[in-house]
């Protein structure tokens, strides 16, 4: 077994601005796969997979169309990037799919765009997506929504009154969800409008729990995004269709579903049969549980949580239990180091913390109050030998990748766009 992020790519964390970074194009993606069942294709929002080259792009992976921005920390109104936001990079583009084109697409940073609030033009976006769309193909839009990422920026109309609230700054959270659900419910009428409402699956889901800051919090869940906590990776999300042949299951469920199952299941509700040259996949097809047959037991009932050799942190859920190694029992991570500069670090027994164990039970203690290590010994040593099976020799964690000297964006091209062929090294001009 091997971890399925390592699997993908083995750069520590996201891919990173000016960084020779890129999704392996063996893989076949969700978009391929729907797009070869005869799906129109959409990404509206953000990447955040690569850019170096073009076939790294969304409209070369999978997707008709992109709209939106490829990094990450976006500005709202700028659209400039959040972590060089003195330097007005943009970060703000469209594509789409055209084989007779040099790259197999059409790429066009936009300026125009510059000082609107990007919920409206992701709206907006989504609202051409519906009117020039052939009712008789099917569709697929992945709305990877900015919001409520930071930098934080809203709306004065989405604006609640402060005097209510603790914080300014909770107050400001407030605010960017209400511009969310002001958004989702747009979006929800563009489609009944457009008469597709009601043959219509709705998957909302969000990527993990709140960062670690002063106005944030993941109650009752312990711990926050980055972490092994619940609060990290136990998040929200819903299926809907006001149409019962799509979704006759009704209510919730206490089954686990992991990040990797919706590729498995999504494709294979859609008749998707291949596999990939990955070999066989992490991800179970959670389809007949969830879409049919609501007395079948739960598909799943493990995974690996995570991995990090640098912290010698990991965890492992396997039925009610939970095991998590390396942190002390304040819930802090002994060996607290970051992963920096070019180092690397093998995925083996030695980026392991195997003395120091926590146990919870999740079903009857989420928040993970009590450690139940001590009087649970036998369990402790099942979860750790089933963690300790994606451990992999040949794998390595590097930190980060060097930059690329002539990447994008610079101080002569100060947008986010792709700058080398990367299967030749030839570099990209722009004028």
């Amino acid at each position: 077994k091997q971890w399925y992020q390592r699997r993908v790519r083995g750069e520590d964390g996201n891919a990173k601005y000016n960084k020779p970074d890129c999704l392996r194009k063996d893989l076949t993606l969700m978009s391929d796969a729907l797009k070869e069942l005869g799906y129109a294709t959409h990404l509206v929002g953000k990447w955040h997979l690569g850019y170096a080259g073009p076939d790294c792009l969304p409209c070369r992976r999978g997707f008709d169309t992109s709209y939106g921005f490829l990094g990450s920390q976006l500005h709202y109104f700028s659209h400039f990037i959040g972590i060089y936001p003195n330097n007005g990079y943009v970060d703000f583009y469209k594509c789409h799919r055209d084989d007779n084109a040099k790259d197999g697409m059409v790429f066009e940073t936009l300026e125009k765009e510059q000082g609107i609030f990007s919920n409206i033009l992701y709206t907006e976006r989504i609202q051409n997506l519906t009117d020039t769309h052939d009712p008789e193909m099917p569709l697929f839009i992945f709305l990877s929504m900015q919001s409520i990422h930071y930098p934080y920026e809203i709306m004065s109309e989405f604006m609640p009154k402060c005097d209510n609230f603790i914080t300014d700054d909770v107050c400001m959270m407030q605010g960017m969800l209400n511009a969310l659900d002001f958004m989702m419910n747009e979006v929800i009428e563009i489609f009944k409008e457009a008469g597709l409402w009601d043959n219509t699956l709705l998957i909302y889901a969000s990527d993990n729990g709140a960062p670690e800051e002063t106005y944030h919090s993941n109650y009752p869940l312990s711990g926050y995004k980055k972490s092994l906590f619940e609060g990290a990776i136990r998040t929200p999300s819903f299926l809907y269709s006001s149409n019962d042949d799509i979704l006759p299951r009704r209510g919730s469920t206490d089954c686990y579903v992991h990040i990797t199952d919706w590729y498995t299941t999504l494709v294979g509700l859609a008749g998707y049969r291949k596999t990939d040259n990955m070999g066989s996949l992490d991800g179970i097809d959670q389809s007949d549980y969830l879409f049919k047959n609501q007395n079948s037991s739960c598909p799943r009932t493990e995974f690996l949580v995570h991995i990090d050799p640098v912290k010698k942190v990991a965890g492992y859920i396997k039925d009610k239990h939970k095991l998590i190694t390396g942190y002390d029992k304040n819930k802090v991570p002994i060996d607290d180091k970051l992963c920096e500069g070019l180092a690397t670090y093998p995925l083996n027994i030695s980026g392991v913390d195997l003395h120091n164990f926590l146990l919870y039970d999740i079903l009857t203690d989420p928040s993970e109050t009590l450690d139940i290590s001590d009087d649970n010994p036998g369990v402790v040593e099942d979860l750790k030998k089933s963690m300790l099976l994606y451990l992999n020799e040949e794998t390595e964690l590097q930190c980060t990748w060097p930059a690329d000297d002539d990447s994008c964006p610079n101080e002569i091209v100060k947008f986010v766009v792709p700058w080398v062929y990367l299967d030749t090294g030839e570099s990209i001009e722009y004028s």
